[in-house]
């Protein structure tokens, strides 16, 4: 469905609903917005890749562009993988860790909404440090546009954007109907997570250490 057929059909279940006899019309494009964002928040489905230049003594930078949910994978330059960690992590492992001479970073966190921390600080400026990730796409603008995903879950965009209006508005037996989009907005997310194949985490690593076996 494009944006024009999503927002009928969300002005459909709110009809069904009665939450559209308000004193003022629902902003349907509005709605089927947040659904989208929301939607593709709990599934991670919008996957690309952005770029960080580095700044020599720098840690902490921004990437430009809509909300960020996670991160997968981090390479400096071409072939030095960086691993994810947290601030809470290197505290553990050494007190001093705000004051560790700048070298080439081998981890990374999110610091705040969009912001990338390096560790420890790069040494060299204009070095290029390739992250995958997934993040909101842009929202749904032209009635022709489509969403990011197959046709087949996109009603979970509307049964979101349904669920918007209606947690304002429905009452007694209403909720039943509530209570009915947002089970079906789910069981679509989960759908999407099984045919995108993947646990909607970030991916972890772990090095093992290999213990030779004893000669007997």
């Amino acid at each position: 469905m494009n944006y024009t057929a999503l927002q009928n059909r969300v002005q459909d279940l709110c009809s069904f609903g009665g939450w559209t006899d308000l004193s003022s019309t629902p902003d349907y494009g509005d709605l089927v917005n947040r659904g989208y964002r929301q939607v593709c928040w709990n599934t991670q489905v919008y996957k690309t890749t952005a770029t960080i230049t580095t700044v020599a003594s720098q840690n902490l930078y921004t990437l430009s562009g809509t909300d960020i949910i996670a991160v997968y994978d981090s390479i400096y330059g071409t072939s030095l993988p960086m691993f994810p960690s947290s601030e809470l992590e290197q505290r553990r492992q050494d007190y001093l860790w705000m004051f560790r001479a700048a070298g080439s970073p081998r981890y990374y966190w999110m610091q705040n909404p969009n912001q990338i921390y390096l560790y420890p600080a790069p040494a060299t400026s204009g070095d290029t440090i390739t992250l995958y990730l997934s993040r909101l796409p842009a929202d749904l603008s032209s009635g022709s546009d489509l969403p990011v995903f197959p046709v087949t879950f996109h009603d979970a965009i509307a049964y979101r954007a349904a669920c918007f209006l209606g947690e304002r508005y429905a009452t007694g037996d209403e909720m039943a109907r509530l209570q009915l989009y947002m089970s079906e907005a789910t069981r679509l997310e989960a759908d999407m997570m099984n045919w995108l194949g993947f646990e909607n985490k970030p991916a972890e690593r772990y090095v093992q250490a290999v213990v030779p076996r004893r000669r007997r």
